[in-house]
């Protein structure tokens, strides 16, 4: 289960502006949901579904959700399609050994070597 604390009640100029409500609490809690499954492990959303969660977040939210939770942080957010894209794109240039650096948890790895099992 991802943990995604409320966001600080005095961080910035704004904090009065941005009341944390229902409807953001749920949005974040969507988001949360879009990148992390119930046992926290990473998902590998559809654009369609990735782009709906973002969308109905507020921009600093997002930022929240992707650096505060407990299963951040996260600073890539690929999709299915986007990775099917790339692996297309090794196939074409006949590329066989990928080296992910800074990879954090190496999720873009192991998301490309479900996707070509061929890949090293």
């Amino acid at each position: 289960m991802v943990i995604i604390p409320p966001p600080p009640r005095s961080s910035g100029r704004d904090t009065a502006k941005r009341r944390d409500t229902a409807k953001r609490r749920a949005a974040r809690a969507s988001l949360a949901a879009v990148l992390w499954d119930d046992q926290g492990a990473r998902r590998l959303p559809r654009e369609r579904e990735l782009v709906e969660a973002l969308q109905a977040c507020d921009a600093r939210d997002v930022w929240w959700v992707c650096e505060a939770s407990s299963a951040g942080p996260v600073y890539l957010l690929p999709t299915r399609e986007w990775i099917g894209a790339l692996a297309r794109l090794l196939d074409r240039l006949r590329v066989r050994r990928v080296l992910e650096v800074a990879a954090g948890d190496g999720f873009l790895s192991s998301c490309l070597q479900r996707a070509r099992p061929k890949l090293e």
